[in-house]
């Protein structure tokens, strides 16, 4: 049995011997009997219908590590042709040490540019952006143009106004008349008329209920002169401070405000200036446009307005010649007495078909003056989402454009009206859509200055942005005086010729009284260069990348081939896993078929 083992062991070690020959050039005596040992190990572990053998017992603890070979064989591969800079030192140094040092340089590069890839994402996600200033030029839309006489009723058509109304200027006349003399009178007889008038008239405004809180102040006549003032402050029924305090609406021009938007619309529209009273001449660049082209628009503060804007109306000229001329008639002889302090129109230049604010941005002209206002264009585009949250020209508010301040008014308006249940007067009922009478009573006017102070200190409360593109006006005035006593006389005709004339043309006024009825105007662009204020992204998706490859790149010197080195490393992982349960499983049925044999032999 010896020379028979002998014999064995001599033709094994003979197969060792060929085997050690054949790979001699490619790996070490050492390594291949390393390999020999674990394939003895992975064959007998694998091995079917045999019993626990002496050799399993001894090799028992080795099988752990045979699951991991074919792993560091991959790894191993994947390490000699991998761009990624440590990876190969890692792999192929003999030396602990030095194995762990590239180790640590490697995940401390990793972490660098980890950190700073979240650096680059943020500044990324931050959206931020810049203005860059462009001048253009073009030839340009002219803009639309709202002209209000500042006078909001014609006092020749107060018959047709409500009854309040008439009471209040037959209040005022008894007021006026009792204080003729007043002028004429020393400071130490204002005591003595105080009493004498026992604030009768002025009760008169004061018993109507319908008015503001505490109707029994007689100090709504805050409107007189200085010694009127004086008069006012003898009387017995003063404002508590304590209470709703100096606002507009105890003013007498204010009550006379409220009167008038309480009345209807049509009425509103024949009391007030019309249009072919107050345009008397208008032309742009040089060709006649008649009044018909005014539109009309009703304020809250100054009654009828009027808005020109036409399609054709384009300047392709800079200066007087290119631009749009009115000269207007305020017929001061309408003047409501006591309740209209100024002389003169309100104008206001805006984009066509927005809502024209006239206490937003507006510019008052003198009678007797020629004004210029010279325009500069000014484009705003701004980045949508999600840069910002900026509205498109297409939505609109009721029946204008969108603007912010035309969404911040209906807003308001609509917090009164839900909260309050009435309308502000000051505001453009408009902006409502709505015919829910004004807030009036105490209770109201309580909500609505709540309701105010609430929208003031909560500014986002109504979410109103800006829009995506938007065109705003620069202005520059100047004024001279016009006209000179000589151009009076030519002007005339011109100024009378119509189918309703003022009422100073029938009347052989003065050369002074005219120009105190007369206003020229002249609207146009001092140059038709324009800026363009666009917004630009900051950090665009282009710089990400760019600063993503630069990171990588020095921290750890990846490409985006490398990249795909890792994923095909993974996906070899992936199929080696796989391989290895699809071998259990065969051969456990294998192994399954065997027992299943031996159990019918047995039988």
């Amino acid at each position: 049995m010896e020379p028979m083992v002998n014999g064995e062991i001599q033709q094994e070690g003979l197969s060792v011997t060929a085997d050690v020959e054949e790979f001699r050039p490619n790996k070490s005596s050492q390594d291949l009997l390393k390999d020999m040992y674990l394939d003895a190990c992975e064959d007998d572990s694998t091995s079917t219908g045999a019993s626990f053998t002496t050799k399993d017992a001894i090799f028992a603890g080795k099988k752990e590590s045979t699951r991991f070979r074919g792993l560091w064989k991959i790894f191993s591969k994947y390490a000699d042709i991998s761009s990624l800079n440590g990876v190969p030192f890692i792999m192929q140094s003999r030396h602990c040490l030095v194995k762990v040092a590239w180790s640590l340089l490697l995940v401390g590069a990793i972490g660098a540019s980890i950190f700073h890839l979240y650096y680059l994402f943020s500044n990324y996600f931050e959206y931020q952006k810049y203005s860059q200033v462009q001048l253009k030029f073009d030839s340009l839309k002219f803009p639309a143009v709202t002209i209000c006489n500042v006078n909001m009723m014609r006092i020749s058509q107060k018959r047709f106004a409500s009854e309040e109304i008439q009471s209040l200027f037959q209040t005022e006349i008894k007021w006026n008349s009792s204080n003729k003399s007043l002028n004429n009178t020393t400071d130490s007889e204002v005591n003595k008329k105080a009493y004498e008038l026992d604030n009768e008239e002025i009760q008169h405004i004061a018993d109507d209920d319908d008015l503001v809180p505490d109707m029994s102040n007689p100090c709504l006549l805050e409107w007189v002169k200085d010694k009127e003032r004086e008069l006012c402050q003898h009387c017995s029924y003063c404002w508590d401070q304590g209470q709703l305090s100096n606002s507009s609406l105890y003013e007498i021009d204010d009550y006379f405000q409220y009167l008038f938007n309480k009345q209807s619309m049509d009425i509103r529209q024949q009391i007030g200036h019309q249009k072919e009273g107050l345009i008397r001449m208008c032309s742009f660049a040089g060709r006649m446009c008649g009044y018909e082209l005014f539109q009309q628009v009703v304020s809250p503060q100054y009654g009828n307005c009027y808005t020109l804007h036409h399609e054709n109306f384009t300047s392709r000229k800079s200066g007087i010649a290119g631009g749009l001329e009115l000269i207007l008639s305020l017929e001061t002889d309408e003047y409501t007495p006591a309740i209209t302090s100024d002389v003169g129109a309100r104008v206001i230049i805006h984009e066509p078909g927005t809502a024209p604010f006239l206490d937003d941005n507006d510019i008052a002209v003198s009678p007797g003056m020629h004004t210029f206002i010279a325009l500069k264009k000014v484009e705003i585009i701004r980045i949508g989402e999600p840069f910002s949250s900026c509205i498109s020209e297409s939505h609109t508010v009721l029946d204008y454009k969108y603007t912010k301040p035309a969404c911040q008014k209906a807003c308001e308006q609509m917090h009164i009206k839900d909260r309050c249940n009435c309308i502000d007067s000051d505001l453009d009922q408009s902006m409502t859509n709505t015919t829910m009478s004004q807030c009036k009573s105490k209770e109201d006017l309580k909500c609505l200055y709540q309701v105010r102070c609430e929208l003031e200190t909560k500014k986002d409360s109504c979410n109103c942005t800006d829009l995506c593109r938007e065109s705003t006006y620069e202005k520059t005035i100047a004024t001279l005086q016009w006209p000179t006593d000589s151009y009076v006389n030519y002007i005339r005709p011109s100024v009378c010729n119509g189918s309703k004339p003022p009422s100073f043309c029938k009347l052989n006024i003065s050369n002074a009284a005219l120009r105190d009825e007369l206003v020229k105007l002249n609207i146009y662009f001092g140059d038709l260069n324009y800026e363009e204020l666009a917004d630009e992204p900051n950090y665009e998706i282009t710089n990400l990348l760019s600063d993503i490859g630069g990171s990588i790149g020095l921290w750890i010197g990846m490409s985006v081939l490398s990249v795909f080195e890792l994923i095909h490393l993974a996906l070899e992982i992936i199929r080696y896993f796989s391989w290895r349960k699809w071998r259990k499983r065969a051969e456990k049925r294998k192994q399954d078929k065997e027992k299943t044999k031996e159990g019918v032999i047995n039988s």
